[in-house]
């Protein structure tokens, strides 16, 4: 199992996450991933290579629900650069980076007790590679004091239900986006905050 251990960025004293060696950790080019791979916030100037990596994460989505009743494309496709903006600005955003490039990223947006996770996307180059899981573990560490978290994602895609299940979420509804009926699973995973100060 992988594990992140937060240590803190020289510069802002902000929180980073880096990426423990891993036995399991599949290698790139005779060179394992998590010897290059480090999780930290993410800046205003990174917010347009985490839109492109998007974009280019959910084409195949896109391409297989085709466009809403209302002619938009599917939400992670159609979501502008100001909203991943916002999201830097007053949310927690992570970014994964081999070296200088970033290759993944994720959202959490807190409400109260909850973090809805938005965005979780993984460069087609580096997917299957554990990035997404680095990212997704990362985000749940660095948002400790949460109770629960939520997200939403397409059941037409084979492979994302069973992705967040072997991270222990779990569905809690199948919801359809009307009128295509495009099926969506609600998944949530309740944890135990972290006591502030302990």
């Amino acid at each position: 199992m992988t594990q992140v251990y937060p240590t803190h960025d020289d510069t802002s004293g902000s929180p980073s996450v880096l990426v423990r060696k891993d036995a399991d950790w599949p290698r790139i080019g005779g060179q394992e991933l998590q010897d290059m791979l480090t999780i930290e916030s993410a800046s205003l100037e990174d917010a347009p290579t985490m839109l492109d990596i998007q974009r280019r994460a959910f084409a195949e989505e896109g391409r297989r629900v085709g466009s809403l009743e209302d002619g938009q494309q599917i939400p992670p496709l159609a979501e502008s650069l100001e909203s991943i903006i916002e999201h830097i600005q007053t949310q927690t955003a992570l970014v994964a980076r081999d070296d200088e490039r970033i290759v993944g990223a994720v959202r959490g947006i807190v409400t109260d007790q909850a973090c809805v996770i938005r965005g979780l996307v993984v460069d087609i180059g580096y997917q299957g590679r554990g990035v997404g899981s680095a990212l997704l573990q990362a985000l749940e560490r660095k948002l400790a004091q949460v109770s629960r978290f939520d997200l939403t994602t397409n059941m037409l895609m084979e492979n994302n239900v069973t992705f967040y299940e072997r991270h222990g979420y779990r569905l809690a509804e199948v919801t359809h986006h009307s009128p295509k009926r495009i099926p969506l699973a609600q998944m949530t995973k309740r944890v135990a905050p972290a006591i502030s100060g302990a």
